[in-house]
């Protein structure tokens, strides 16, 4: 992706840019990986992607490292691009979805990302719903007896449009 366009949507999300390269900017760059993960498989497009693998915090991106970590070296060098209405429609509608996910089950917005992005990563691969959460809990200890809050994302998921209903 273009560091402009990059630079644009995470100003759109309130991404601290400067912050992704400091030793603080955890909680920016996690928000940033989930996001732009949740993006990809909303649009269904191959233009904007970066490959995922799981990681500590959920779905990562080394090529999205990559690219936040030059672009909050350089960012005052590098103005934000512009993107097309039916991004910035998706952009903002995620926003509003990861808000609505977190202020469901009253948690944090690191971890609601957390628990979007890993749920939404294994519904790719599992078409049981018991596989999908036998798999985050597999791969995140951290939400053990978060059993429900996964089951809800995998529901939520499913209504707001990331998966296509793939796991019934």
């Amino acid at each position: 992706m273009e560091l402009s366009v990059l630079k644009a949507l995470l100003e759109r999300w309130h991404i601290e840019i400067p912050k992704l390269d400091r030793e603080d900017g955890l909680s920016e760059r996690i928000k940033a990986q989930k996001l732009v993960h949740l993006l990809q498989n909303k649009l269904y497009k191959a233009d904007l992607l970066y490959g995922y693998g799981m990681y500590i915090h959920g779905p990562y991106s080394p090529g999205l490292s990559r690219d936040y970590y030059e672009l909050a070296a350089r960012d005052s060098d590098i103005s934000s691009g512009r993107l097309s209405e039916e991004v910035t429609d998706k952009v903002d509608e995620i926003r509003t979805d990861c808000e609505d996910f977190r202020r469901e089950g009253e948690l944090d917005e690191v971890l609601a990302l957390e628990i979007l992005g890993t749920t939404l990563f294994f519904a790719k691969g599992y078409s049981e719903p018991e596989r999908v959460v036998a798999a985050v809990m597999t791969a995140k200890p951290k939400l053990k007896g978060r059993e429900e809050e996964i089951k809800r994302a995998l529901t939520f998921l499913t209504s707001r449009g990331y998966l296509r209903s793939e796991v019934e």
